[in-house]
């Protein structure tokens, strides 16, 4: 329980944070910025929604013209679980503190300008259902622990300038219904144990550098309906 005076803090904080969001990624030029950075509670400011207690719980500014980096304060905002921020101009990298927002559910990036690796602080996201990445300029390896986040459905980290190989780790996401790795740079074999992916619907590895041989374990995906492989240095 948070005391009154207590709460309040935690609101101020909040508001910040999103002031914050605001100046850095250029709000004055977003398609809709109503009534941010007013006296307003944050609750009616556009795209932002709140808890009962006030506490921000799901920020929704797609297709809004947001341009500049994401600032690192956004992880003040520690009672969200929605972070749609896809379809916009953003630039810059993917807050290495992420991973403090333990309550992310849903995260929408794609179809940015994100560059930079994707933050190994991800992995703690372990109620992370959705993590869309794809259509950006991200580099570097996907994290090794990426099978920490054992709720995910939906891993989309498509056209990137993604490197390395896939983790082992990511045979351990039981849940998986769409896995998109199209378009890297990604080399090295495909896992050998991709089969206790159980729930896979869609499995797109096509156009990376991935090389050795299709493994048997693949037929054993019966719920599959996508099977792309192609662009790729398989024997």
């Amino acid at each position: 329980k948070v005391n009154q005076s207590g709460m309040a803090e935690v609101l101020e904080t909040e508001r910040e944070a999103l002031i914050a969001l605001y100046e850095a990624t250029y709000g004055d030029n977003w398609t809709r910025n109503d009534n941010w950075c007013s006296d307003k509670p944050v609750s009616e400011w556009y795209g932002i929604y709140c808890n009962d207690n006030g506490t921000v719980c799901r920020i929704e500014v797609q297709n809004n013209n947001l341009t500049g980096e994401i600032p690192e304060s956004i992880t003040n905002l520690n009672k969200l679980y929605r972070l749609w921020m896809q379809n916009n101009n953003l630039s810059g990298n993917i807050p290495s503190n992420i991973g403090d927002l333990i309550d992310l559910e849903e995260i929408f990036l794609n179809n940015n300008s994100i560059e930079g690796p994707i933050p190994e602080s991800i992995t703690n996201l372990t109620k992370l259902r959705q993590l869309w990445l794809f259509e950006n300029d991200l580099s570097g390896t996907i994290p090794e622990n990426i099978g920490n986040l054992v709720n995910l459905n939906e891993l989309l980290l498509g056209r990137n300038k993604l490197n390395g190989s896939i983790p082992e780790s990511i045979t351990n996401l039981g849940l998986l219904h769409y896995l998109d790795l199209q378009a890297n740079n990604l080399s090295g074999e495909i896992p050998v144990n991709i089969d206790k992916l159980i729930n896979l619907k869609s499995l797109c590895l096509n156009y990376n550098n991935i090389s050795g041989t299709i493994p048997n374990s693949i037929t054993n995906l019966s719920k599959l309906r996508q099977l792309w492989l192609h662009g790729n240095n398989l024997s």
